[in-house]
C-alpha cells in the first residue's frame, strides 16, 4: 500500500492482502471469510479473530478509519515544498529538457543557458537535503533513466534545473581529481550532496549557483 500524500508505504503478505480486500470491499463478506478459512485450513472463528486484529492494526496505523470517522490529516512531511506527484512531473520535464539540450546543443550552450537563466527566488527550507531528491528519483524510475558510470553530467544538470526551478538554492559543481585522474559533477544544497554525498578528493573546477 502506498500513500502519496504522506509518502508512506506498507507491505502486506498474502493473508493480510486477503484480509484487506475483505475489509475494503462493499457488500457481504461471509463467503470470502468462509473461503479464507478453507484455503488456510482454519476455523471461521480463527479467521474472524485474525480479521478483527488486522483491522485494529490498520486503524491504529492510519490506513483505515472507523465507520463514520473522517480520515486524519496526513502527518506533515518536510520536503522541498512540492508534493511528490507534482514534483515528479516537474523533475521528469527537467530530465527530458536537459538530455535533449545536451544532445542537440552540446554541453557549452546548455551549461551557459542554465547559468544565465533567471530562476524563481529561493525559499528557505529546513532539512531539505534529506528529502529534496525524492521526486527526482521517482521521475527517473518512471522513465527508466539509464544510470551509468559516465552519466553524472546529464543527471546533475537535470537535478540542478529541477531544484532551481522549484525554488531550492542548489549549487552545481564540476570537480576534478588529479591522482588517479577523474572528473565528476554533482549538486549540493546547504553544502551537502543531493542524492549522494559530495565526493571527497575533488578540486572544484566550476560552480553554478
Amino acid at each position: 500500500m502506498l500513500d502519496l500524500g504522506s509518502q508512506r508505504y506498507s507491505v502486506l503478505d498474502e493473508l493480510a492482502t486477503s484480509l484487506w480486500s475483505v475489509l475494503t470491499r462493499d457488500g457481504n463478506d461471509e463467503g470470502d471469510l468462509a473461503q479464507l478459512a478453507a484455503d488456510y485450513g482454519v476455523s471461521r472463528a480463527e479467521i474472524n479473530r485474525s480479521l478483527e486484529a488486522f483491522a485494529a492494526e490498520q486503524v491504529k496505523a492510519g490506513w483505515l478509519c472507523t465507520p463514520g470517522a473522517s480520515n486524519p490529516p496526513p502527518a506533515p512531511v518536510a520536503d522541498a515544498g512540492i508534493a511528490l506527484r507534482t514534483g515528479s512531473v516537474a523533475a521528469l520535464g527537467a530530465i527530458v529538457a536537459t538530455a535533449l539540450s545536451l544532445r542537440v546543443r552540446g554541453f557549452g550552450p546548455t551549461y551557459r543557458a542554465l547559468a544565465e537563466r533567471r530562476w524563481p527566488a529561493a525559499v528557505e527550507r529546513g532539512g531539505v537535503v534529506a528529502v529534496v531528491g525524492r521526486p527526482f528519483l521517482a521521475a527517473e524510475n518512471v522513465i527508466l533513466f539509464r544510470r551509468g558510470a559516465n552519466d553524472c553530467l546529464v543527471r546533475s544538470l537535470s537535478l540542478y534545473r529541477y531544484l532551481r526551478a522549484s525554488g531550492v538554492a542548489a549549487t552545481h559543481v564540476i570537480g576534478v581529481r588529479r591522482i588517479p585522474f577523474a572528473a565528476h559533477a554533482w549538486v549540493e544544497v546547504d553544502g551537502q550532496g543531493v542524492l549522494a554525498p559530495a565526493p571527497q578528493g575533488f578540486a572544484r573546477l566550476a560552480t553554478m549557483m
